[in-house]
């Protein structure tokens, strides 16, 4: 039995092309959107030496627990490093979201909980070295979520050049969690809400400090009213975590100019008692607030977005994804009108063999 080689078909060949970039779409974005690589700066780079596909750490420890491991550091240059490594504390940003403590700063939360018996290395050029810790949790700890973390930074700076001297140092910190076992939830306050210029441009801004006095990580939504008898205006922000035990005095960005007055100030904050899926909970609070002179509309505060978050797809995709079906299909018709005019030379040549 012979079998017959099939017909080569230039638009059938499209359509396959087109629906391979279908398929693929799902895998590139989340592709895209999971982490892979240690976190890095310029030529130094680091890593949990085991924490599964985290570039963190989240450790269950009882009070008295004592826990040992390491983190993966390596130098890519050609040159040997020295680098230094030392604990952090976990703190909240002024805009919410979790920052570390500064080299040379006393230590007051769990970073206290983090020994190191060296902290000065020097890492050989493309050798990748362990540095180990230890966490002692003392037996007083609290139930509830800890942020500590060590830092790694070369031990050399660098300083930029101009008028203004800046002195640039680069450093990862590897973030550890500690969850230590017994009743917690996350716990909101509103401590003030005062109008305020935005530093100094006329602009306006609700000053609002809020406070996690519970024992979880907690984010949360806070709408603001505005109003007196004459103006009523109304603004919805979604906040990144706030650690348990701390207060931030949040610069929420008016989108609405406000004439001079005096008004009242309503701020509401939502949050999950334990987290994404605990029991939906709120408070209110009321405050009196005076405008001496008018202040304009700032651009409005941008919500938060988690970095694991997957909604939708990202516009690049959809160019990339329009690219390649433009090139397939114009590759296609030029394909389909080589092989026509092809044909009909051939059909030529037989007719004039006749």
């Amino acid at each position: 039995m012979n079998f017959l080689p099939p017909r080569f078909h230039p638009l059938r060949a499209c359509l396959a092309a087109v629906t391979a970039c279908c398929l693929l779409l799902p895998v590139t974005v989340l592709a895209a959107g999971t982490p892979t690589a240690a976190p890095s700066s310029g030529s130094l780079y680091a890593g949990p030496c085991s924490a599964g596909n985290s570039s963190y750490y989240t450790l269950d420890l009882a009070p008295g627990a004592t826990y040992t491991n390491c983190l993966n550091v390596a130098n890519t240059t050609t040159s040997p490093m020295p680098v230094a490594a030392y604990p952090v504390d976990g703190l909240t940003g002024v805009t919410s979201g979790a920052v570390y403590s500064n080299e040379g700063v006393a230590l007051k939360g769990a970073g206290t909980w983090i020994s190191m018996k060296q902290q000065d290395y020097t890492l050989s050029p493309g050798v990748r070295t362990k540095i180990y810790f230890t966490i002692h949790v003392p037996s007083s700890a609290t139930p509830g979520d800890h942020l500590a973390g060590v830092a790694i930074q070369p031990s050399h700076t660098s300083t930029s050049k101009g008028s203004l001297s800046i002195t640039i140092v680069n450093r990862l910190v590897i973030a550890t969690v500690i969850v230590v076992p017994g009743p917690a939830a996350v716990r909101f306050a509103i401590d003030s809400a005062k109008i305020e210029e935005l530093q100094a441009t006329h602009s306006a801004s609700i000053t609002t400090g809020l406070s996690n006095t519970g024992q979880l990580f907690g984010k949360s939504t806070v709408t603001i009213r505005i109003h007196n008898s004459s103006y009523d205006k109304t603004n919805t922000l979604k906040l990144d975590n706030i650690l348990p035990g701390d207060t931030i005095p949040y610069p929420f960005r008016w989108p609405y100019s406000i004439p001079a007055g005096t008004y009242t100030v309503t701020v509401t904050v939502k949050w999950h008692s334990q987290g994404a899926t605990g029991t939906p909970e709120s408070t209110t609070r009321t405050f009196t607030s005076t405008v001496a002179s008018s202040l304009k509309a700032t651009k409005q505060n941008v919500e938060y977005v988690p970095e694991a978050s997957s909604q939708g797809v990202p516009l690049w995709v959809w160019f990339l994804v329009g690219g390649i079906l433009i090139v397939v299909i114009a590759a296609a018709v030029i394909i389909t009108v080589l092989v026509r005019r092809q044909r009909n030379l051939k059909q030529e040549l037989r007719l004039s063999k006749l």
